[in-house]
């Protein structure tokens, strides 16, 4: 869905998108993720496409707190996790706004922290991660 549209310019409504908001909003009692009808659908993935145009352009996703000077540890952003051997994973909030980063190809994103599982910090894995998040960190306020 994310691809055929960022990549190749497939209209939303072509890609299913449309159709699966309305099939999830109907799934959940009338309403998904803000959405009601098909107004509000057209609605959220213009404004979807606004975000596309502007990492595209700047080669970098805002963090939430660039967004908004009130926001909150990427609140609304993407939500990742730390498994036992260290890999970062999906934990929550976000996954829009993770698949428009891969499709662009961004080398890293602003995210949440949700959870670090325990052995990761027993076995060291966490420090790795940490490390590595620091580096980016430095590397970006270089670049900005």
């Amino acid at each position: 869905m994310f691809s055929a549209h960022i990549r190749s310019g497939v209209p939303w409504e072509k890609t299913f998108a449309y159709d699966r908001m309305l099939q999830l909003i109907e799934q959940n009692g009338g309403v998904f993720d803000g959405c009601r009808n098909q107004h509000d659908i057209e609605n959220r993935y213009r404004k979807i496409d606004v975000m596309i145009d502007e990492i595209r352009n700047s080669g970098r996703m805002k963090s939430i707190r660039e967004i908004d000077p009130l926001g909150f540890r990427e609140l609304g952003g993407i939500h990742v996790g730390v498994t036992r051997s260290g890999e970062i994973v999906k934990a929550g909030g976000g996954t829009h706004r993770l698949h428009i980063a891969r499709e662009l190809d961004l080398p890293y994103v602003p995210a949440c922290l949700d959870v670090i599982h325990p052995v990761a910090i027993q076995n060291g894995a966490w420090r790795k991660v940490l490390l590595r998040s620091r580096q980016l960190k430095k590397m970006d306020y270089a670049r900005y």
